[in-house]
């Protein structure tokens, strides 16, 4: 098979989660937006139909909408949860914070694993490098994945828009930053594939993203 990314929007935010393959079969999970198990079900199905080999998951930020899914994912896989070391402060605070929003979640919502900007993940033959870029959270990470010309941007960079910064450590002025710095250094054709909505590419925001 080729490489593939599939794309699940879940939870009441229809937050994505993405299962990025390369094509030995080896893939990962980015970010645990699923809720409940029929949800679930449709990763878990396109998992066993394709022969794929789930090799972790991988947390682009701590806001609830984004981990709702770690204690599903606990119970069901010995696998590694990465994130950014970045974001441990959220971790006490996610079960409260979705509670404001009138979800409410129980888990262990910590880590096994602790990522830096620049680490390097491989995915069987293929990579995706970290680019830490805080503003929308501390601890916001985007995964860039040279080969293939794709990063997952989390809810740093959507299409023409970007991640809101009114939320604890949200800071406009470090987001555009983090944006200018990792996000457009990157060839203007790589696609963007954000944490809620549609595609888009770094060339299409460079040029038309209102708030940049």
């Amino acid at each position: 098979m080729l490489m593939a990314i599939f794309s699940f929007p879940c939870n009441p935010y229809q937050a994505n989660t993405y299962l990025f393959s390369d094509p030995s079969g080896c893939c990962v999970l980015i970010d645990a937006t699923f809720h409940n198990m029929k949800e679930w079900s449709e990763i878990s199905t396109l998992l066993e139909k394709n022969n794929l080999r789930l090799k972790s998951l991988i947390i682009t930020h701590y806001h609830f909408d984004h981990v709702i899914g770690i204690n599903l994912f606990r119970s069901m896989f010995d696998l590694p949860i990465l994130a950014h070391r970045g974001g441990v402060g959220f971790i006490n605070q996610v079960a409260a914070q979705a509670g404001i929003f009138g979800v409410k979640i129980e888990s262990d919502f910590s880590p096994t694993e602790w990522l830096s900007g620049g680490d390097i993940i491989s995915v069987g033959q293929s990579e995706l490098k970290v680019l830490y870029t805080p503003g929308h959270a501390d601890g916001s990470i985007c995964l860039y994945c040279e080969k293939e010309g794709v990063v997952f941007a989390g809810d740093v960079l959507f299409r023409e828009s970007i991640g809101r910064t009114d939320l604890p450590t949200g800071d406009f002025q470090t987001l555009a930053e983090s944006i200018q710095k990792e996000l457009f250094a990157l060839p203007e054709h790589t696609t963007v594939f954000p944490g809620h909505g549609p595609t888009t590419s770094i060339g299409h925001e460079k040029r038309f993203n209102p708030f940049l």
